[in-house]
């Protein structure tokens, strides 16, 4: 169920429904992790402090990165994502030949292969990967997938770039919508302010499985990760800059469909694929 304001654009797209076979599987808990009061999972020798979180299609490191740290990945198998969440963020990222320095908010796309992220001052760092099992080992919350979730839409391999691979970089620019998903789980990441996450989960026929409502208040970085079917909205609450960022794991076809996606053209059209197996 989604109660999308109708100015909403996301109240055009059309809703999927799951298969009946997954209606009698558990649901599971939102997962909450506010980094501004929980201890790093990693901290560097320069003092950058790492958090680490996963769902079942993604891992998540948000770091508080100090100035001239590097952050390496050696033969990485496939894409993953940084972001840059600040107006004040500043960072070098390098991917086989190319480099690129970023000033400002930003989502840079990087390579398969080895790649270097360094924080040119104090800055906050987000990466987004897809969970190999040496990164989902290290989340925190490691244990909650031990198992794959049911409900949640395995990650299907996406076709190559048109383009081939390469380091992309796209630079930012400058009433609350309840809403639910069938098969897939949403990231929320605060970046800036305070948020209050408004949670409902479904009553099934079993009163044992009812939960009341959660209203989680959080202040910024911290990260929420959402499962289905619960109705989910979040509600800025902080004085002054509010930002939240979503993220999806499968990427968003009707999204692509409705030509939200910037890269659209980089990346063709899904085909028809296996799921890639739980790791």
């Amino acid at each position: 169920m989604s109660v999308y304001d109708e100015r909403d654009p996301r109240s055009t797209l059309p809703t999927a429904r799951r298969p009946a076979a997954v209606d009698t599987a558990a649901i599971a808990e939102p997962e909450v992790f506010d980094f501004s009061v929980l201890v790093p999972d990693e901290v560097t020798a320069l003092g950058s402090k790492t958090w680490i979180v996963r769902a079942q299609n993604a891992v998540l490191a948000y770091t508080k990165a100090r100035a001239g740290d590097r952050f390496d990945r050696a033969g990485h198998a496939d894409e993953y994502a940084v972001i840059l969440p600040h107006d004040s963020s500043s960072a070098r990222v390098a991917a086989g030949e190319a480099a690129e320095i970023v000033d400002g908010k930003a989502v840079l796309i990087v390579p398969p292969g080895t790649s270097t992220v360094t924080a040119q001052s104090d800055t906050d760092i987000v990466r987004l990967f897809t969970p190999s099992p040496e990164l989902a080992a290290r989340a925190r919350n490691a244990a909650s997938y031990a198992r794959p979730h049911p409900r949640v839409r395995l990650l299907e391999q996406w076709p190559e770039p048109v383009d081939g691979y390469r380091l992309r970089v796209y630079r930012g620019a400058t009433a609350l919508s309840p809403h639910d998903h069938e098969d897939f789980e949403q990231i929320s990441l605060a970046v800036d302010g305070e948020f209050i996450h408004h949670l409902r989960t479904p009553m099934g026929k079993d009163k044992a499985d009812w939960r009341d409502d959660q209203h989680v208040r959080v202040g910024s970085p911290s990260v929420i990760v959402i499962p289905p079917p619960v109705l989910h909205t979040s509600e800025a609450c902080g004085p002054g800059r509010n930002q939240l960022l979503d993220i999806f794991s499968p990427p968003r076809t009707d999204f692509s469909d409705r030509g939200w996606v910037i890269n659209a053209e980089e990346y063709p059209a899904m085909r028809a694929t296996e799921p890639i197996p739980a790791r």
